[in-house]
Formats: C-alpha cells, structure tokens, sequence
C-alpha cells in the first residue's frame, strides 16, 4: 500500500507536467511507458496511466523529458549559385539530414535517386498543346507560393530511372540512416511531381489518361541495417478504382509506422496497365518532412 500511495504522489506531481516520458512499473517487473503526461487520470482514487489502471505495488521507475519526433525538412540544403536543386553534371551528389543521406545522381539531364529541390510547377493541362511537364518540380496550383510542405520551401524527389538507376546501377529512390543505426519511422508528407500529375489527368500524346479502373501507387519498404525487410507501406497517389478520381495535387501527411525500425527506406512503384505504360521506365515522387523516433 505504501508503494500505491508513493507512486500516486508522484503521479499527481507530475501529471502537470507536459512533454515527460513516464516509465510506469509493477512488483514483477512489468513495465508501462507512456510519452503523453496527459494519459495520466484520476478517477475515484484510482489512477490510469494510458487507460492502464495502476494497482497496489505499480511505482514509477523515471520520468524523462519527451523531445518527439525528428523531422528532416531539408531547408538545411545549399545550392551552388543561380541553381535551384543540388545537381552536381555528372555526379552523384548527397545531403544528410538528422543523420539521413539523401543522394541523386544526373546523367545528361536524366536524374535517379534523392533531389533536393525548391521549385514547383502548374500544368498547363487545360492548354491545346500543354507541353511535358517536370519530373523535377512538385505539382501546384500557385507557383508564386513556396513549394515545399506547410509553407517551407524545399523538399526532395525519389525518382527511379531505368538508365540511372537500372543500367548504369546507379541511384535510386532510397535513403539510408548514418552507420548501423535504425530508428521507428513517424510520418512523411508526399506529392506528385508535375509530370505524373499531367500524365495521369491527361494523358501523352497517343497515351490516354487515367480512366476508371486505373491506379498508381508508391510503396514505401524498410529495411535492416542486416537488409531484412521490417515492413510496407503502400500509398495511393492516384486511385480511379471503384468510381473514385483521386489524384494528389497537394501535400498529404501519411503514416509510416508500419515499416517499423529502419535502416533504410527504398521506395518502389506499382500500378494498373495505364500506369505501367506511362512509368516502366521511370517514376517519381515528392517527399518533405520525413519524420522518425
């Protein structure tokens, strides 16, 4: 009874506190954590950390300050002058974040990999003869706003590409944690690059657009630092099945808790014939603010 009433001393003590991690623990040894002080509850004398009720021998172990999530939001990248992303001609060129490396590689204006990038585009799909829009810029309805997530300005294209990537085994859409490292991932916010948005809404030149039916998906894989696979994550960036007309023209927070504890992160795409048409040879998606524990 002794250790009840210690432990819901120091629960009443601390359950003002915000942003502390309390570790929760009973007389054999179990333990509870909980990295939200408001989890902590008071009803009737009895106690609940989490919806977990607290019993006679539970005791708190520690409280540790609770930081959250790192997010990689890629303002840190520089860019040589007059130059809006980090290509370097003929070279592979990386960026590392919050102990992430991102690397792209261009190859006479074809790009595989990770590009840090600050531009965006709106398709002039409504146009008699639109022309190709870019696989190097995120789509947008306002170009005079910054492109990025959330008002910032840069983010990063995973792209795939078969010569790059494929035939000259260079770069691909991956990133990777510094070392041997791992960490739980949070959360990404994606978007499509111009060129599959305008592709997808209207089709290329005798390629039609997306009808009903169709689809394109981009599935996130983790990896170990052993190259074990530790979990997917598929997510729709156009999605005319079932009578829907989906297609991703703004950036869109999505889990990526389901991969797990990483090490490395490759993306791959996968989608209905329409798709495969257009994207056999290559595909790309926006990425910003990856987020991870």
């Amino acid at each position: 009874m002794k250790q009840l009433l210690l432990g819901a001393f120091c629960l009443l003590s601390l359950s003002a506190t915000a942003g502390k991690k309390f570790v929760v623990v009973r007389t054999d040894s179990a333990g509870i954590v909980v990295a939200d002080s408001t989890a902590l509850e008071s009803k009737d004398s009895a106690w609940t950390v989490g919806g977990n009720k607290l019993l006679t021998g539970y005791t708190i172990e520690r409280a540790e300050t609770f930081t959250g999530p790192k997010i990689v939001t890629f303002e840190g990248c520089n860019f040589a002058a007059n130059k809006h992303n980090n290509f370097i001609s003929a070279k592979v060129n990386s960026y590392t974040e919050a102990g992430i490396t991102f690397k792209v590689q261009e190859y006479y204006g074809m790009f595989g990999g990770a590009l840090v990038t600050e531009e965006s585009e709106v398709s002039k799909w409504q146009d008699e003869h639109p022309g190709s829009a870019s696989s190097k810029k995120v789509i947008t309805t306002d170009a005079t706003q910054p492109a990025a997530a959330e008002g910032s300005r840069k983010y990063v294209v995973m792209r795939y590409d078969t010569y790059v990537t494929k035939s000259k085994k260079g770069e691909g859409p991956a990133f990777t944690f510094d070392g041997d490292e791992s960490h739980e991932m949070v959360s990404v916010m994606v978007n499509n690059t111009a060129d599959v948005w305008q592709n997808c809404k209207i089709g290329y030149y005798s390629k039609p657009a997306f009808q009903d039916g169709d689809y394109y998906e981009v599935v996130f894989t983790g990896y170990d630092a052993q190259d074990q696979v530790t979990g997917t994550v598929t997510v729709p960036m156009a999605d005319y099945r079932d009578g829907k007309t989906y297609l991703c023209n703004e950036w869109t927070k999505v889990s990526l808790s389901g991969l797990g504890k990483v090490h490395k992160v490759v993306l791959t795409a996968q989608g209905s014939d329409t798709f495969n048409s257009y994207f056999s040879g290559a595909f790309g998606v926006c990425l910003d603010n990856i987020s991870f524990k």
